[in-house]
């Protein structure tokens, strides 16, 4: 008796049906949404399936193609010629330049294979794209089919074609410039460099590139260039930044820098000029402007000293000149001969006085800096009895009573012809400004003050209101009482002496009853 067949799960088998069937639908669904070209083969090469994106792509309808067409129809078959050759001496077999040259690869290697080909549409129209073909296997690895999924590279190339433009042109730029130009990474090493630097500095691209940069800076150049650098490893471009590079023969160039960094690829790109001729060029009219200077200054010095020189005869000479003319005056046909005897040996006292007075001004010509005008120890008696000789007309046309006092302080190292002026200028404007109401008595005195020289001049002239023309007290041609012979250049001459040998001098004074002035040498 035969056995008995068991039951049949009918609902097992249409739930396992249903699930593929859903499975094939979905599979179904996105090869028809995807935007990738998707075409299948039999392994004759018979198209068994191809999606809406291969339509839009390649311009033909699905019943065009299915089962009616062969791949290579949208194949440049020039290329399809080249790929055989290829793929015949890259896995020794001979591949048929046609259908076998486009999925050969894929089922030798069991692999996809990617290459980039040139599609034909149908309208004619050219275009690239990248192809995976893909050979289909059952379980028993038998082969079933080619699957091929074509993407439009178009906007890729024009991309690509574009970057290599603009890398060739960028190339060519970098190279061809009459700059310096390099990368350099943050580690202080250049990368890569322009044959410029080679002919400016002498070294081989591979020698400049084999040390840190900094080991070709010259040594004063070195801090500076490790700052900079720091600066722009942080981020920040820097421009206008000068260095001195060593060149094979040992010398060194200028280089003016502008840098900018790229913090994400640690490098920084760099441009140089060199300016070494310019930085020569700078240094020679520097020279040049100093020697200019430096005569500019002497020209000014001998000027300063010959409108000096000129003040100092004009207003030293006019009180000796108007003593002679006081002491003349003091003669007439009565006077005896006694009195023309005295009045002589004044005289050729004054000659003297005046002579020696003019040896000394005539040295004060010479062209040399204040520093250099020869410096003697004077005695404050000594130059004052000189100048008193010089003045003695005017002290006794005007009875004049004076009087010192240099025991505190009795000499001092100084110019000679300063000291003069400085006594003869403040002794002359104590007489000049003496006051109509009573006798003139001026006052001489020396002491020490903080270790320095100081000279006092008193009188008891007219006074002057400070408080109104302190100000322009010692300026050039002020003047401040109505006094014909007056012409403001005696205490500017003073101040100006006075100052040249780092001295300074003061004034104090009380309308109608005198002025004090005060020299610290």
């Amino acid at each position: 008796m035969e056995p008995t067949p068991g039951p049949v799960n009918y609902f097992q088998d249409d739930k396992f049906l249903n699930a593929l069937a859903e499975a094939y639908r979905l599979q179904e669904a996105i090869i028809s949404t995807t935007e990738l070209a998707i075409v299948s083969t039999n392994t004759i090469g018979v198209i068994t399936s191809y999606n809406h994106a291969a339509e839009e792509l390649l311009g033909y309808k699905a019943e065009e193609v299915i089962g009616l067409k062969n791949p290579i129809q949208f194949h440049d078959y020039l290329e399809i010629i080249k790929r055989a050759e290829r793929l015949s001496e890259e896995f020794k077999v001979t591949v048929e330049p046609g259908f076998d040259a486009i999925v050969a690869k894929a089922r030798l290697t069991r692999a996809a294979d990617r290459q980039e080909w040139t599609f034909v549409r149908k309208d004619g129209v050219r275009f690239p794209v990248l192809l995976s073909v893909s050979a289909l296997f059952d379980e028993r690895t038998n082969l079933l089919g080619y699957v091929g999924i074509a993407t439009d590279i178009t906007l890729q190339k024009i991309a690509e074609l574009e970057l290599r433009r603009m890398a060739d042109e960028n190339e060519r730029t970098f190279n061809n410039s009459i700059s310096l130009n390099g990368v350099a990474n943050f580690d202080g090493y250049f990368v890569k460099l322009n044959p410029v630097w080679q002919k400016t500095l002498g070294w081989t691209l591979d020698e400049l590139k084999a040390k840190r940069f900094i080991e070709f800076i010259h040594p004063d150049d070195v801090d500076n260039t490790v700052k900079t650098f720091s600066v722009i490893a942080k981020g920040n471009p820097v421009s206008t930044f000068e260095n001195r590079y060593r060149t094979k023969d040992g010398s060194y160039r200028w280089l003016l820098w502008t840098s900018s960094p790229d913090m994400d690829r640690k490098l920084v790109y760099a441009s140089a000029i060199d300016i070494t001729d310019r930085k020569k060029s700078e240094e020679e009219l520097l020279r040049s402007k100093n020697s200019l200077e430096i005569v500019a200054s002497g020209l000014q010095e001998q000027n300063k000293q010959l409108d000096e020189f000129a003040h100092i005869i004009s207003h030293n000479l006019r009180s000796p000149i108007g003593n002679i003319k006081a002491l003349i005056g003091l003669l007439n046909e009565r006077s005896a001969v006694e009195e023309y005897q005295l009045i002589f040996e004044k005289l050729r006292n004054l000659a003297g006085n005046l002579g020696e007075t003019m040896n000394e001004l005539m040295e004060t010509i010479k062209v040399k800096k204040n520093s250099d005008i020869e410096i003697v120890t004077i005695r404050f008696k000594d130059m004052l009895d000189k100048v008193v000789q010089s003045l003695e007309g005017d002290l006794i046309q005007n009875e004049a009573t004076l009087t010192f006092d240099f025991n505190s302080a009795s000499q001092i190292d100084y110019p000679k012809a300063y000291l003069e002026s400085i006594f003869q200028n403040l002794i002359s404007n104590a007489i000049k400004y003496r006051s109509p109401e009573r006798k003139p008595q001026i006052h001489i005195a020396t002491r020490y003050v903080n270790s320095r020289v100081e000279l006092r001049v008193k009188d008891n002239g007219l006074g002057i209101d400070l408080e109104k023309f302190g100000a322009r007290l010692f300026g050039l041609h002020k003047t401040f009482h109505d006094n014909k012979e007056a012409r403001g250049v005696g205490l500017f001459l003073t101040k100006t002496q006075i100052e040249a040998m780092g001295g300074s001098i003061s004034a104090e004074s009380e309308v109608n009853k005198g002025t004090t002035f005060i020299v610290k040498f």
